[in-house]
């Protein structure tokens, strides 16, 4: 069985090293397949005579034009035909993840693309050299877990079908775009990060094909056999375009560390080097692109977009790679994903259930409304040894200093108070976030710095946010001093008298009867003899 791991070249970036540099990396690291997201005439040039294969892409923007059979004849002619047999170009990926752009324009033009350049191909007797595929999310599935359920969503199934039945025809693979991160960072407390990394863990079963999964990859993949058998094709070769991890994000992009990558990558490469298949594909060809060779500091986005990389623009590591070249065929212990790993560190893998709000170890199902559907542990598998389920993992908190602290939401106003009289939550650190500090659930405003808030209920302005400001709700929600030290419960300044000393203004006509006077002259009352209490007389 042929097995490989390519890596995709991308180039938004500028400070990138020339294509001839990028040479000798990619033939150091035992890379044989590239894929490019266009058709560089430079990095095509630069690896003539090197023996590495290309995909290479042809972009969405060009998808309209290609619907013309003679500009689908000059672009393969211009950027493939040219550069045949010293660059070694095997496959034109036309369009990418354009499905799941929602765009119906896009996605009309996707397969007349896919058939011109095709006949551009056959035109000039290079079909059987290079293949005609396109790249797709996993968004274009409407469930992917358990495995043997993947199906499409129900709006994409007929130009599926077709793009399917162009791949039966010309013999081209159907590329997936799959990154078990995304699960991972959705739902951190839910997703087992071993799970998602090719660490030792419990695994899963299937429930309807008692298939054993002990990474989310592999789930993945044959969730996306599962889905073509459920159009009607069982035997269309699926390679993975693009998986990676990234090494730094953003403060809420939980999981993207140098340790977490160099996991993923390092095992998934020992992992492919095994030369076997997906549990429900056990003999097929396992072929994956790892993203990214760079680090690409213009990626639009959050920060780990900038951060696939397994090398930074200098050449050297992103992080330890761990690994003597990328297709070494180096052995290892980790389970092939196929039966119950043995040995030490070996877990009992365990049939699994639909169930919300757990906290046992999950594996999060992607759907194409990107809401996760959970499956987590019921029982044992039949035959296999009781074993508990482990507790979920402790360890995976934020990198320092990303942690929000407790009450608050996770930005950088600094706290006044975590909890308030009575368990009422005083401040929750957002902008403009309305806040219960009161007894009866009055609520009020401590947003923005400097901010005014009206609490006199007579239109005077008081703030609560400025420098300098004591802010002291007191032990029993009483002691309302919202001046500055020594002003007790002064809502104008030092020497008016505030609305719990006088009832006098309360004249406040009522046009139902209802004495609203007396209620809120019982309600001041309430609170003077509580601050009587306080004081002590």
């Amino acid at each position: 069985m042929a097995t490989s791991i390519g890596i995709n070249y991308g180039q938004i970036a500028d400070n990138l090293p020339p294509p001839e540099k990028v040479v000798p990396l990619v033939k150091s690291m035992g890379a044989t397949r590239v894929k490019l997201y266009d058709a560089d005439p430079h990095v095509l040039k630069a690896f003539a005579n090197s023996g590495v294969e290309f995909i290479v892409s042809l972009g969405n923007e060009y998808l309209s034009d290609m619907k013309d059979p003679a500009k689908a004849q000059a672009w393969v002619k211009t950027n493939v035909q040219a550069y045949l047999p010293a660059t070694k170009i095997t496959c034109i990926a036309v369009g990418n993840e354009v499905l799941t752009f929602n765009n119906t324009a896009l996605s009309d033009n996707l397969l007349p693309a896919m058939e011109n350049v095709y006949a551009a191909l056959v035109s000039m007797n290079l079909d059987k050299q290079v293949s005609v595929t396109t790249a797709h999310s996993v968004a274009i599935l409407d469930t992917s877990y358990p495995p043997s359920s993947g199906a499409f969503r129900r709006d994409l199934v007929s130009c599926v079908t077709q793009v399917v039945d162009f791949h039966c025809k010309t013999g081209s693979p159907f590329l997936i775009n799959a990154y078990p991160y995304f699960a991972y960072k959705a739902d951190p407390k839910q997703v087992q990060l071993d799970f998602v990394l090719f660490q030792p863990n419990q695994g899963i079963v299937d429930p309807v094909t008692n298939l054993h999964y002990d990474n989310m990859l592999f789930a993945q993949i044959d969730a996306v056999h599962s889905a073509l058998a459920s159009i009607g094709y069982k035997n269309v070769c699926v390679q993975i375009s693009e998986t990676g991890w990234p090494s730094k994000g953003d403060a809420d992009e939980l999981g993207a560390t140098p340790d977490n990558a160099r996991k993923y990558n390092c095992n998934l490469i020992k992992l492919v080097s095994q030369k076997k298949g997906t549990p429900l594909k056990p003999n097929s060809n396992l072929n994956i692109y790892v993203f990214a060779l760079f680090n690409e500091n213009l990626k639009p986005g959050p920060m780990s977009e900038r951060n696939y990389g397994l090398f930074k623009p200098d050449g050297t590591p992103s992080y330890p790679l761990g690994f003597a070249g990328i297709n070494a065929g180096v052995s290892t212990n980790s389970s092939s994903g196929r039966s119950p790993a043995t040995g030490s560190g070996s877990t009992t893998p365990t049939s699994w259930s639909p169930q919300d709000g757990s906290s046992s170890p999950g594996y999060m199902s992607i759907t194409s409304n990107s809401t996760p559907q959970l499956w987590v542990a019921t029982e044992p598998v039949t035959g296999l040894p009781d074993r508990d389920v482990p507790e979920p993992e402790q360890d995976r908190a934020p990198r320092a200093g990303t942690e929000p602290e407790p009450g608050r939401t996770g930005t950088d106003e600094p706290l006044l108070d975590t909890e308030g009289p009575k368990g009422y939550l005083t401040n929750v650190g957002g902008e403009g976030v309305d806040v219960d500090i009161g007894e009866e659930g009055e609520v009020v405003n401590l947003g923005g710095e400097g901010e005014a808030v009206d609490l006199s209920g007579e239109g005077e302005a008081v703030n609560l946010g400025g420098e300098g400001v004591d802010v002291n709700i007191g032990e029993e929600g009483v002691d309302d001093n919202l001046g500055r030290d020594g002003v007790d419960d002064n809502l104008g300044g030092e020497g008016e008298s505030d609305f719990l000393s006088s009832d006098s203004d309360l004249d406040i006509p009522s046009e139902d009867g209802s004495d609203i006077n007396e209620e809120l002259r019982a309600f001041r009352q309430e609170r003077r003899n509580k601050k009587t209490e306080k004081k002590g007389y």
